[in-house]
């Protein structure tokens, strides 16, 4: 390898680096393929009903965008850096052979303020990586709601 082409990696490595540190944020989508489900405006009333029970606060459906959005769940804990709050996104699209897929992500960030961080007024929110833990547990609410409804099922 040449000196040139050798510094010319070495560049492009360093500008992909500074691009993933600068903005480059990962979202983590979890997913279910659901082999029967009900009309896609029904299926947006089992998710908001689902992030309801899984306690994501007021669930807004989006039906040109075919989701629901929570509003952000604070959980404050009182060490800085120890309180975390998380938002809900669940969104529905059509799968392959007619299936359905249904994806669920959930941001998380956490509070920072040292002085008081009990307090939500002076809360410092700073974005961590998306909880994937928290958004299998959401899409299984919603594929609980479905199959003891009978209106549909996961694979």
């Amino acid at each position: 390898m040449t000196l040139a082409r050798a510094a010319g990696l070495l560049l492009l490595l360093l500008a992909v680096s500074a691009c993933s540190l600068m903005g480059g944020e990962e979202v983590a989508w979890t997913e279910r393929v659901l082999s029967s489900a009900p009309p896609r405006r029904d299926l947006l009333g089992y998710c908001a009903r689902g992030m309801a029970q899984a306690g994501f606060p007021a669930p807004q459906t989006d039906e040109a965008r075919a989701a629901v959005v929570s509003d952000w769940r604070n959980e404050l804990q009182p060490f800085g850096g120890a309180g975390r709050r998380y938002r809900a996104t669940l969104e529905v699209a059509p799968g392959e052979n007619g299936a359905t897929l249904l994806r669920a992500r959930v941001e998380a960030q956490s509070n920072e303020e040292l002085a008081r961080p009990l307090d939500p007024a002076l809360a410092d929110w700073e974005d961590q990586l998306d909880d994937t833990t928290r958004a299998r547990i959401l899409l299984q609410h919603v594929i609980t709601l479905l199959e003891t409804s009978g209106a549909g099922s996961g694979r």
